[in-house]
Formats: C-alpha cells, structure tokens, sequence
C-alpha cells in the first residue's frame, strides 16, 4: 500500500496504548527517566499544551533538515506516530512508525519543500502524570499559503513530575467524505 509523503507528514501530528499486559510487565524497579538535552528546554515542556507546540515547532519549517534531536527529546524513545486513513480502494488502514521511521519517510520530502503545521483547536484532558491532547491541524508548505491538509493529532503525553513527553501521536486527515466536525474547530 502506498501512503504519499504528503499524508505521512500530515503529522502532524498519536494512540496512547497502554495495555493491561503492559502494565503488568512494568519492572519492580525505580523506572527510567530519558536524559534532558539542550535540544528542547524544559518550559516548551512544562505543560501538555507547551509540549504539543513543540512537536509542531520541531516539524515545521522551511525546505531543509529539522532538528530531529529535538523531536526526540521531546517524546519517549517508544514513541508510536500512527497514521490512519483510508486507502484509494476505500479500505481503512493504519501504519505504526518508530520516531527512526517517521524520520526516515519525512526526511526525502522535507528537504525539497517546506511544512508548516500548527494546530487550530484543541482540548486537553489530564489526570495525574498522564494527558491526552486532541489537536485540530492544518499543513502548509509556505507560512502564510492556504493549506493542503487538515485533520486530527491525537497525541498521549506522560510526565515524570517535572515535564511532559510525548508516547504516541495517532492522525487522521481530514477528506471530503469526513470533514472535521464543528466542535473540533473551536
């Protein structure tokens, strides 16, 4: 199946899964906390919202490379970027990337043209050292150009008590059979 580079950037942008087997496996042991680097200071990830503005800021920019380090800084190393869709033969189907995915489909495309992504709306839901943030979209190849995409982040975020990490960001993009719904708009 062939999903265009275009789509895949549509990051813009994540299924929080946290089984019970999972849950169950934990270690007993004191878990692991990734290092901080100077490639996302801590206040971008103060907060889920700052945290979410980050991953946008990290993505978007003009033809070239991104700051990669800083895009993995700002998630868990087990970060899951999962695009949905449907497919030319109307078939739903999703792709689960690693961040080294992500990177490697993204990359070819982003050095011939510019993307822009932010979001437009969004609603935060917290409890504890866990959030779900569901961010409203759109994609640009220029600041100020109309987009070419809009659509739906839902991202899960974790916090260690003292800042926020992204665990997975799930996107579906907006299609003339789907539009966005009015109260994802506000």
């Amino acid at each position: 199946m062939n999903i265009s580079p275009r789509f895949t950037l549509a990051f813009a942008l994540v299924a929080f899964v946290f089984t019970n087997s999972l849950a169950q496996t934990a270690p007993a042991e004191k878990p692991s906390t990734p290092a901080h680097t100077a490639s996302a200071p801590v206040d971008d990830l103060s907060t889920p919202e700052s945290t979410v503005a980050a991953v946008y800021s990290a993505i978007s920019g003009p033809a070239g490379e991104r700051n990669w380090a800083r895009l993995r800084n700002i998630c868990l190393p087990e970060v899951h970027f999962i695009v949905t869709g449907v497919d030319k033969e109307g078939k739903a189907f999703h792709r689960v990337l690693t961040i080294d995915d992500y990177q490697q489909r993204a990359t070819p495309v982003l050095m011939k043209e510019g993307f822009y992504e932010h979001g437009i709306a969004s609603r935060t839901v917290r409890y504890g050292h866990i959030a779900h943030v569901f961010t409203t979209y759109e994609s640009r190849h220029e600041p100020d150009a109309r987009p070419f995409a809009r659509g739906i982040n839902s991202m899960q975020l974790l916090s260690d008590g003292h800042r926020w990490y992204i665990v997975n960001i799930l996107w579906d993009s907006e299609t003339p059979d789907q539009p966005i719904p009015a109260e994802f708009l506000h």
